[in-house]
């Protein structure tokens, strides 16, 4: 049975094919949020709008250290 070489230049562009229709896609917009509460010292709930109801969604910030908190109580670092 004979065998057929792998083509890499197909493969390469079926990916760019891809890539391009992904980067086509219109992208969506955000409008305006509010802070629906503050989970911890790096996570907030924000409300979101999907299809005209309010959703909450919740954030992490990144490069924010701060402790967390468990039970209403901070915790101390390294402990859980």
């Amino acid at each position: 049975m004979p065998t057929t070489p792998r083509q890499p230049g197909r493969r390469i562009a079926v990916l760019l094919l891809i890539s391009s229709a992904i980067a086509l896609l219109p992208a969506v917009e955000a409008g305006p949020l509010q802070v629906h509460r503050v989970i911890d010292g790096d996570t907030i709930e924000v409300l979101g709008d999907l299809g005209g109801e309010p959703l909450p969604v919740a954030v992490r910030l990144l490069w924010v250290d701060t402790p967390e908190i468990r039970g209403g109580r901070a915790m101390p670092e390294g402990l859980l």
